[in-house]
């Protein structure tokens, strides 16, 4: 079963989101999908045999497309709610770390002139070209935060969803600042302290992922993007002021405290 195929199928998106997120440790609040729903994953060699994991043919990153799209389009959560604060239509928008392209197709959805998703990883970009589709307003770009391959002052928007965690700070701001237009607007979302914390309480794996990310952060060992770590208000402003942009709005989902969102302006 293709990817586009079954994102169009809500039932089977939320299953295979379940199965995702249960393989890799991670609590969900997504019921099991029934039975029919798992022999149809089955059949199609989405998940594994036992429905406990998913399969090598489908593999994890188009699991995490499906987590994605549920996440953003079918049971839309904070970051659809923090990015309707953000005027896009008609816009051009840039979102870097775009990954499999979910919040493209979502930015086009809300009526975008133009969107162009950027991510290193090139089998997200061919993931992301699935789930778009032909789509002339987007496009897909294969390159670094740190050296965005964009002109000075191209787009009026651009939107980061938690992927600013994994990259070096202020080299990736100073170049956000260097693309947007005059008057444009930066919407980033990051994973908080707490998010991490949690993990310290997960199985094994995330616990000692979520304690070795936690020590990154603290110890601010973050170089060249080598490390993922949590990120809070103060070095996010700070490192924004000293790229020319200035903080409009800090947001916290009433219900997520392990997640924060900030709208940054170019003057």
């Amino acid at each position: 079963m293709s990817l586009s195929d079954l994102i169009s199928k809500p039932d089977l998106v939320a299953g295979v989101t379940h199965i995702y997120l249960r393989s890799i440790g991670s609590p969900t609040d997504i019921p099991a999908p029934e039975t029919s729903v798992q022999d149809r994953l089955v059949r199609d060699n989405v998940i594994s045999g036992d429905c406990r994991a998913i399969s090598d043919n489908f593999g994890p990153r188009r699991a995490y497309a499906c987590l994605e799209w549920y996440r953003q389009i079918q049971k839309p959560d904070y970051w659809s709610e923090f990015l309707g604060r953000v005027s896009i239509r008609r816009k051009s928008v840039l979102d870097i770390g775009c990954g499999p392209g979910v919040t493209v197709a979502q930015c086009i959805e809300r009526g975008a002139a133009s969107v162009v998703g950027l991510d290193s990883d090139i089998e997200y970009l061919s993931i992301a070209s699935e789930l778009i589709g032909g789509d002339s307003r987007a496009s897909l770009c294969n390159a670094t935060a740190e050296r965005l391959p964009i002109r000075d002052q191209s787009f009026d928007v651009v939107v980061c969803r938690v992927a600013l965690n994994y990259m070096p700070l202020d080299t990736v701001i100073s170049e956000v600042a260097r693309v947007l237009k005059r008057d444009g607007t930066f919407c980033v979302i990051v994973h908080g302290f707490w998010y991490y914390y949690r993990m310290l309480f997960a199985n094994p794996r995330r616990r000692a992922y979520g304690l070795s990310v936690i020590k990154n952060g603290l110890v601010r060992l973050v170089k060249k993007g080598e490390r993922e770590r949590f990120l809070a208000v103060r070095p996010l402003s700070s490192a924004a002021r000293r790229a020319g942009l200035h903080m409009q709005e800090h947001w916290s989902p009433a219900s997520r405290s392990d997640y924060f969102g900030a709208v940054f302006r170019r003057s």
